[in-house]
């Protein structure tokens, strides 16, 4: 339920302009939080490679550097499966060719201050993209080969489907799909026809699809979108446009997420927020009683919390209060966690082994306790929890479970704190 990708992504900048390479890692490292290796020869690329090939996600390349030019630099890149984003002061159509048979993900005329904005866009997308999984669908053989191609340049992983009945049964056995390119003239089902039929259990907040037909009908791209297709694509298109369309489409997904989870997220932990928790706990009350499951529920506080605060600066308070959500999702992964307030936390357990929640929320304590916040001064303090725990019995709702499990903290308080007190 909470996995988060913490390890900064590595990146080499193969350029001999130091204002243009340190402009780049700026952006790089200030936005993306990159780690960033950087050469100013072909030569000092290639010791790099040999040092750190596996772990580089995406390369720029300058084409004119003192020892090399052209594309013998993506080449030496693209020898450890890193890809390559082309950057150049002097363009032509012949270079473009040159790179596109080369596969590069992209390439950027080093002409504005944007052209930098544009390659960190450029590799953040990449970066994302190592987790979007991509469906085409075509009856063509080579179209899908090609698509597949060219959407593996950009970072993604892609199925194929011959016809619209094979992506139907595609998509509901990998609901983690969220592209979806459709050709339009198939045998049994059309493109819009596919179309209107995933979006009746795939929102097109989830799951963009782009349609694509060689029909110069200029109607057959309203009908996509009336249809719920969030883009419509011509062939024959180029890989530049194809790059562009994806992106956009994949970007506006990203930010329909981030949106969703600011609202149902505590901005200091991470962690689900009150309103969000009580959405969520009572959905799961609800389904526990209809499948007559257990359900138990814990109310978490940090023992002394106003004493941290004042003795140590609301910014120690906060770094405790971002400590025991890191706890909590360490140790309660696939259970409903959320902040209530202050230094409150609650968390539901959809289990009905008593005792394994009971020994979770000990070793969580444990760790709580032996965890100490460290002070400048070299001192340490302790962030300590007291926690009430109660299993569904008599309860008409989840706020009544609340009630119960803030009772027996209250209790773990009044009796010396640092504990845990159950009603099993």
């Amino acid at each position: 339920m909470f996995k988060h990708t913490t390890e900064a992504a590595l990146v080499l900048v193969i350029e001999d302009q130091k204002i243009f390479s340190q402009m780049l890692t700026t952006l790089l490292q200030q936005r993306l939080g990159c780690k960033v290796l950087k050469a100013e020869t072909l030569a000092a690329a290639r010791e790099l490679l040999q040092q750190h090939g596996t772990q580089i996600q995406a390369a720029v390349c300058d084409l004119h550097l003192p020892d090399a030019s052209g594309s013998c630099i993506i080449e030496a890149v693209q020898a450890f499966g890193i890809p390559a984003i082309a950057m150049t002061g002097k363009f032509s159509e012949e270079l473009r060719q040159e790179l596109m048979r080369h596969g590069v993900v992209d390439y950027v005329l080093k002409d504005s201050i944007s052209s930098f904005d544009y390659v960190q866009s450029l590799i953040n997308r990449l970066l994302r993209n190592r987790s979007v999984k991509a469906l085409i669908v075509d009856d063509s053989v080579s179209a899908r080969q090609i698509l597949q191609a060219h959407l593996r340049q950009q970072g993604i992983e892609a199925m194929l489907a011959g016809d619209g009945e094979e992506a139907l049964s595609m998509l509901r056995s990998h609901p983690d799909i969220s592209l979806v390119l459709t050709d339009h003239e198939m045998p049994r089902m059309s493109g819009v026809a596919l179309t209107a039929e995933i979006r009746k259990f795939r929102k097109k907040e989830q799951l963009a699809v782009i349609g694509v037909s060689g029909n110069g009908n200029s109607k057959l791209s309203s009908q996509f979108l009336k249809h719920g297709a969030n883009d419509f694509i011509t062939k024959p298109f180029s890989y530049e446009e194809l790059l562009c369309r994806v992106s956009q489409n994949l970007d506006m997904l990203d930010l329909i997420q981030s949106n969703r989870q600011a609202a149902i997220s505590d901005f200091l932990t991470g962690l689900y927020n009150r309103r969000y928790f009580f959405e969520q706990g009572a959905y799961a009350f609800r389904q526990t009683i209809s499948q007559m499951q257990h359900l138990h529920l814990a109310v978490i506080d940090i023992d002394h919390f106003k004493r941290i605060n004042d003795v140590c600066g609301h910014e120690y308070g906060d770094l405790a209060l971002r400590q025991t959500a890191k706890h909590l999702k360490e140790f309660f992964q696939k259970d409903l966690v959320g902040r209530f307030g202050g230094e409150e936390f609650v968390v539901l357990f959809c289990a009905s082994d008593s005792q394994n929640v009971a020994r979770r929320l000990e070793d969580f304590r444990q760790r709580q306790q032996d965890v100490p916040l460290r002070m400048p001064d070299g001192s340490e303090h302790p962030v300590q929890v007291s926690v009430g725990c109660v299993r569904r019995e008599k309860e008409s709702d989840l706020q009544q479970m609340i009630h119960e499990a803030d009772t027996l903290l209250y209790q773990a308080k009044q009796t010396g704190r640092n504990r845990i007190i159950s009603r099993f």
